[in-house]
């Protein structure tokens, strides 16, 4: 996930962002977190859609939903 920077930003922490800035954050350990995914190596082609199969699936299963935990499309108000 990429960004420019558009104006100044300073994050929660201090951490100062100038205006024009690229920022990157690594998809990577995230999608292979076993925290996150059981099994992040090996290949589930239906892994999100069986997720989503039957009554009671949660919002963050859909395919359509963007999240911290499945960063391809991006996050935040910007994600595509």
């Amino acid at each position: 996930m990429r960004r420019k920077a558009v104006k100044d930003f300073t994050f929660s922490d201090g951490t100062f962002i100038p205006k024009g800035t690229h920022v990157a954050s690594l998809a990577l350990p995230v999608h292979m977190d076993e925290k996150i995914y059981e099994d992040p190596l090996i290949f589930k082609p239906f892994r999100f859609a069986d997720a989503c199969e039957g009554a009671g699936h949660a919002v963050k299963d859909q395919l359509v939903t963007t999240s911290p935990q499945y960063l391809l499309f991006g996050h935040g108000k910007h994600a595509w």
